[in-house]
């Protein structure tokens, strides 16, 4: 049975920390959008368009989703898009 819920690139397997991997992660660990914004001291809204926008996660944000029990890896990728 083959499980497309799973991209694995071959070459080099590449985490991207942005805003599709920010609600995949935020469902798995059930809490919700509200938790995560007051969490980061951000409005809700915010979180909302980087999961609906799949921006890239702002860095200021990694300590606060860590506490949250996100798993952000120990050498976060370096984010090049602008943030907002």
């Amino acid at each position: 049975m083959r499980d497309d819920s799973l991209t694995v690139n071959t070459e080099a397997e590449v985490l991207v920390l942005d805003g599709v991997w920010l609600r995949r992660e935020r469902e798995r660990i059930a809490i919700g959008r509200r938790q995560v914004a007051e969490r980061l001291g951000v409005p809700e809204s915010q979180v909302i368009r980087v999961e609906m926008n799949k921006r890239p996660i702002p860095p200021g944000w990694f300590a606060g989703l860590a506490a949250l029990g996100f798993p952000i890896p120990e050498e976060a990728p370096p984010q090049t898009s602008r943030q907002r």
